[in-house]
Order: structure tokens, then C-alpha cells, then sequence
């Protein structure tokens, strides 16, 4: 594993979270914390229910998640403005994403381009407080191919004078 004089090269990835002052934007640290804490709830159960599609034991995946697992959040806005990608083709290098999708129209939106296929899908939120969930490489590896890793995309929203608006998402990387 290649390492630097900090030590191992992922390890630049961890550090503390940076919060803006509670009296800036009040309770944003604890409504983001209670969020992230009940995304990662959801994906354990989504990691169990891949495990199981897998013919295998519920908790196989388990011991990759314990210990000094590695998490990631974030929060992206896709700002509303002429036609392009707000996030360019990819999959996503981890385990797992859990999106949370915004069922409002003029928002931009998330698109899967499924294995084999060439035109790009939009993954439409059913109601509020939706979820996606992309398939990460990681999981892709660890099943020989038999899960693969979602590519996708963030298609930005349209100008605000043609009804768009900012778009916020939430993401939550295993």
C-alpha cells in the first residue's frame, strides 16, 4: 500500500467535520447528524438485503463495516442555470450511496445508464423522503461482477426563469 510521511494515502480522505456556527444556521449540525445516523441505519438493512440476494447470510458483510470502516457524507448543490451535467458520468467507488432524492419538478435530477444499455434513465423520486441507491465498485469487486456498480449521473436544473431551482442532495457513502 503506497503511504506518504502523514502515513497511508486514504487516510487524507478522514478528518473532522467542519460545521458553521450554530448561530448561523441554527441546529444544522444536529438535524444533519440525526440525518446521517438514520441513512446509515437504511443502509445496513440495504447491505443485509444484498447479502441475502446473494444466497448469503444476512450478516456476511458485516465485518467490512466494523471497526475502522470509512464512511462518507455529503451535501451537493446542483445550482439551477443553462442546460449541462451538474455531475458528469461515474460510479461511485465505495460499498454503497443512498440518495436522497427531491420529488419537486425543475430541480435537475439523477440518471442511471443501466449495464448494456445507451440511453440514460431518470431514477424519479416516488414521494418525499425517496431514496436512491447506487451500487459502489467496491461491492462490485467483492461479487465478482454479480452486483455492478450504478452509473450515473446529475443532470443540472433548468434557469430559474424557465422554473428551475437550486438542488440540493444528500448523499451517504458506505
Amino acid at each position: 500500500v503506497a503511504s506518504d510521511a502523514e502515513g497511508l494515502l486514504y487516510q487524507r480522505l478522514r478528518g473532522p467535520n467542519q460545521w458553521p456556527a450554530d448561530t448561523l444556521v441554527p441546529n444544522f449540525r444536529r438535524d444533519i447528524e440525526g440525518l446521517f445516523g438514520d441513512l446509515a441505519e437504511l443502509s445496513r438493512a440495504i447491505v443485509e438485503a444484498l447479502a441475502l440476494c446473494l444466497e448469503l447470510p444476512a450478516d456476511s458483510f458485516e465485518p467490512l463495516f466494523k471497526g475502522d470502516a470509512h464512511y462518507q457524507a455529503s451535501i451537493n448543490r446542483y445550482a439551477a442555470g443553462d442546460s449541462g451535467l451538474g455531475g458528469g458520468p461515474h460510479s461511485d467507488s465505495g460499498f454503497l450511496t443512498v440518495v436522497l432524492q427531491e420529488p419537486v419538478e425543475g430541480t435537475g435530477r439523477l440518471e442511471a445508464l443501466p449495464q448494456g444499455c445507451t440511453d440514460w434513465l431518470a431514477v424519479k423520486p416516488k414521494n418525499v423522503g425517496s431514496c436512491a441507491v447506487n451500487l459502489g465498485e467496491m461491492l462490485q469487486l467483492l461479487t465478482a461482477g454479480q452486483m455492478l456498480a450504478t452509473v450515473h449521473r446529475v443532470v443540472r436544473p433548468p434557469p430559474v426563469a424557465a422554473g428551475g431551482r437550486n438542488r440540493v442532495s444528500d448523499r451517504k457513502s458506505t
